[in-house]
């Protein structure tokens, strides 16, 4: 099967979505099918390039940073998706298209449907749903909707990777079937470190966007880092960086807290392998790969109980959910794996394990092609 996939990031441009998009279409290839990925131009990198069996096509958007996309940059890939169609038909002859991301992925393959009838599969990830961060996306999603609706009534099969992200879509179309399909993580790359460098304290990691209306970390410096033996360390970039780092300092945590900026992949895996655990207070998630992971580099967890961290943590088994607002719990977690070696052991071999059973990306690929074929049921 000749696959067209739409999605403004794929490595090296992005983070998320993108780094889920190049283990998938690799997956594809290696099925045997020929898979195409249409996104975004970064300054020297080539228009063309075949990297690992797939071939990648960029378009020129104005991207300003590598990891992080502007709304005006997806507006520029959408309209350029849409001028494209035809060239894109004419010379790739696709079966399907896969939009990554219903916006903006999803309007290549809508206008594609419309002209020359190729089907399409949705991919919903996150910021491209309504009331994933209503703090800071509430108006782009309101100004998106009636086009995020066409998309997915559109759609051969919508998928989610998680069941957060399927019941908000459910909100918006009540009628709307969703397959569900987990996140992966290349468990080969991400593993436990085999001799962990003794810590004067204890650990925690955080990695994501530095978006404090979504990941909460300010709440987190708050409540974590000023406990006693515990140290918090902090990988990733956003617009509330500076805020963050003004807050520690102001709060005196300083000398609990360290900022590393965005890590690219070698220096994040060590970034894992340093740390005694994992943590997030984020208010919503999808399935985050950054938690994904942390599993791989058997970290226990301590996680805010929301929908996205609750397929991914069972409490007691290889982490914590604590009640969001509640920094006794949190505090309560923080001082259990601290204190108890043999806990924080048994939990990360568990994260581990989990890993392994559920979430590599070779079975991924699988479910998501079977989906491909037909309308999807719920598969997870």
């Amino acid at each position: 099967m000749k696959i067209l996939v739409f999605c403004h990031e794929f490595p090296p441009v992005g983070s998320g979505a993108g780094n889920a998009l190049s283990f998938l279409s690799k997956e594809w290839v290696r099925l045997g099918h020929a898979v195409t990925v249409f996104t975004s131009g970064w300054n020297e990198l080539p228009a063309s390039a075949v990297i690992d069996g797939v071939k990648v096509l960029r378009v020129p958007v104005g991207r300003q940073s590598l990891f992080r996309g502007r709304i005006l940059e997806m507006i520029r890939y959408m309209v350029l998706s849409a001028a494209d169609v035809s060239s894109l038909y004419q010379s790739q002859k696709p079966d399907l298209c896969v939009a990554f991301m219903a916006i903006p992925g999803g309007v290549g393959p809508l206008f594609m449907k419309r002209k020359y009838g190729v089907p399409f599969v949705t991919q919903v990830r996150g910021g491209d749903v309504p009331g994933y961060d209503e703090a800071s996306l509430r108006w782009y999603h309101w100004m998106v909707r009636p086009l995020l609706k066409k998309i997915w009534k559109g759609s051969r099969a919508v998928i989610a990777n998680g069941r957060g992200l399927a019941a908000l879509v459910k909100r918006q179309m009540p009628a709307l079937e969703i397959g569900l399909i987990p996140n992966g993580v290349d468990a080969q790359f991400y593993s436990p470190a085999p001799a962990k460098k003794k810590n004067d304290a204890f650990t925690f990691f955080f990695s994501g966007r530095l978006v404090d209306s979504q990941k909460n970390i300010r709440t987190l410096l708050d409540q974590l880092a000023s406990l006693d033996g515990v140290r918090l360390v902090i990988a990733g970039d956003g617009p509330d960086r500076p805020f963050l780092e003004c807050h520690a300092a102001e709060k005196k945590l300083s000398a609990q807290v360290e900022c590393l900026g965005w890590l690219d992949k070698e220096n994040l895996r060590r970034a894992y392998a340093n740390a005694d655990a994992y943590v997030s207070l984020a208010f919503s998630e999808g399935m985050p790969n950054a938690v994904l992971e942390a599993m791989a580099s058997g970290l226990p967890l301590v996680l805010s109980d929301i929908e996205g961290h609750r397929e991914l943590l069972v409490d007691g088994q290889n982490g914590f959910l604590v009640p969001l607002g509640d920094p006794t719990r949190l505090r309560e977690a923080a001082q259990r794996l601290r204190q108890d070696a043999d806990l924080c052991r048994a939990m990360g071999l568990e994260s581990r394990r989990r890993v392994l059973d559920s979430h590599q990306w070779a079975k991924i690929a699988e479910r998501h092609f079977e989906a491909f074929q037909k309308p999807a049921p719920i598969l997870y």
